[in-house]
Order: C-alpha cells, then structure tokens, then sequence
C-alpha cells in the first residue's frame, strides 16, 4: 500500500499508529479511527510529496548557496553571522568536556587558568538529567549515549594532561565550528514528531550549520596547495590567533595544522554525505 493510504495520524502525520494515542503527539485513538475510515485527503498527498523532495533537495541546495556566496565575496558575512558564534563555541565545548570554565563571547572566549570540578559535576549532573528522562520514556539507545559522554568527559578532565587539553581546546575553534555545525545539519533528519521536525528550527540549523563548514573549509582546504592563506599573527585585543598557538606554542608543524583540519573536513562531509544518501535511499525504497 502506498504510503499516503496508510491510516496515521490526524495531526502530526505520523503513519502506522494502530494504538490508543499516537506515540508521537498523543492524538486520541478516536481521532485515528477517523482516518482510518477516510479516503486520502490530496492535500496530505501534496504535503508527502513536498517533504520527500525537501529532504532530498534541500540540503544539497543550501550547501551550493553557502558556496556561491562564499565564492562571491561574502566571506566576512557568512564568518560573522554564521561560522563566529560556533568558533567560539568549539572553543568553549572542549573547555568544559576537559575541566575548565569558560565563557563564550563573539570574538573570544574566556577560559579559566586552572581546572574546576565543578565544571565536571555541572556537566555530569546535566548528562545525569537528560539520562534519567530518556530512561523514563524507555530511548535505551539514548541512556547509552549519555552514559557514553560521561565516560568520555571523565576521561578528558582527569586523562588528559593541561597542555594537551589546552592545545585542543585552542585547536577546536575552527574545528568544533566544522563539527559543531554538521551536529547542526545532522538535525534536518529529526524523527517524525519531535519538536526539530514539526518546527522551522531544523531549517534554520540546517543553513547555520552548512554555512559555518563553509567558512571552515574556504579557509582550510586551500591552505593545502597555498599556506600564505593560514590566518597567522596576533588579534587587536586578544592575542595570537589559533593557528599561531598551535605552531609556536604547541609545537605543531604547519603541515600538520593543515592535515588535522583537513581531517575534520574529510569527517564532517562523509558524515553528512552519509546520512543524506541514507535519507534518500529510505524515501526512494518506500516509493516502491
């Protein structure tokens, strides 16, 4: 049977629900008899049919904006109000999993000189959190998760020696931004029902997402035939910039900064490539 004649939800859509509510917005049963006896509305078929080639199109198609933008000259627009904030957000997520407070800002973020447990318990104590609220509604997989993350924040704050932990904390601006934002476009697929793909906050997550691995791999991925593009030298106002932490503090040699961000490209794309090409063959099997 097609998929637009199977019985489903009257609200949220959702198809094969033969239960007393719908698992996802808790429609009442009597609402999915309603359907069940109904003839296909062509509006939903509309509707269906639209989904299925968004999920298809368009992340291919914000990744070409982002690119022809990049190509025109706005560099400097897509970095400020895309790639900045997650930039410094990178810098401060590797700040926290290791054990240090810091404090995201637009153009630097403040990390505390020394380690502070209470980070780590703030941490714990949030995955803690969401672990027992997924144990609650029975998302087994998630609890795994969660404990997971725990392990792995442990083992960066305790594991982890200062100046390794404040080398990737300098090394995950540009590199969180890229990872950071495939997390983001990662989130266009939410399942059905949940509140990312029943609002616009995927749509939104998917173009600040793309845009911030832009911003990345224009600066990264030419610097492996052309390193004078390597943003070296100090910043009014905040000191050395990473590339030239990692060169002259951490020891790093430039073709090794180039390799290891170019690592990060090379993950971040095969990841969303991946999960894209899954999406669509799953939408092309269910059309036959």
């Amino acid at each position: 049977m097609p998929m637009n004649e199977l019985p489903g939800c009257t609200r949220c859509r959702a198809r094969e629900v033969p239960l007393p509510r719908c698992p996802y917005c808790a429609t009442l049963g009597t609402e999915l008899e309603l359907i069940k006896s109904a003839e296909p509305y062509h509006g939903v078929v509309a509707e269906e049919l639209l989904q299925r080639r968004l999920l298809i199109w368009a992340p291919p198609a914000v990744f070409l904006l982002g690119y022809l933008l990049m190509h025109a000259g706005a560099e400097n627009f897509v970095r400020i109000f895309f790639g900045r904030q997650l930039h410094e957000l990178g810098h401060a997520v590797a700040a926290w999993v290791t054990g240090f407070s810091a404090f995201p800002g637009l153009w630097v973020t403040s990390v505390s000189a020394e380690r502070s447990i209470a980070v780590t318990l703030v941490i714990l104590g949030c995955l803690g959190f969401v672990g027992y609220r997924v144990w609650v509604a029975e998302r087994t997989t998630l609890v795994y998760a969660m404990a997971a993350v725990a392990v792995f924040v442990l083992f960066c704050t305790f594991g982890v020696p200062v100046q390794k932990a404040r080398t990737a904390i300098t090394f995950l601006g540009d590199g969180g931004m890229m990872l950071l934002g495939c997390a983001l476009v990662l989130t266009f697929w939410a399942p059905v029902g949940s509140h990312l793909h029943t609002s616009w906050l995927r749509w939104g997550f998917l173009v600040i997402g793309m845009f911030a691995i832009l911003d990345g791999v224009f600066t990264w991925w030419p610097a492996r035939t052309d390193p004078s593009v390597i943003p070296y030298g100090e910043i009014d106002g905040v000191g050395l910039s990473d590339c030239t932490k990692l060169v002259d503090v951490a020891n790093w040699s430039q073709q090794q900064l180039i390799d290891r961000y170019s690592l990060v490209i090379y993950i971040v794309y095969a990841v969303i490539a991946a999960r894209w090409a899954y999406g669509v063959w799953k939408i092309k099997s269910e059309e036959f």
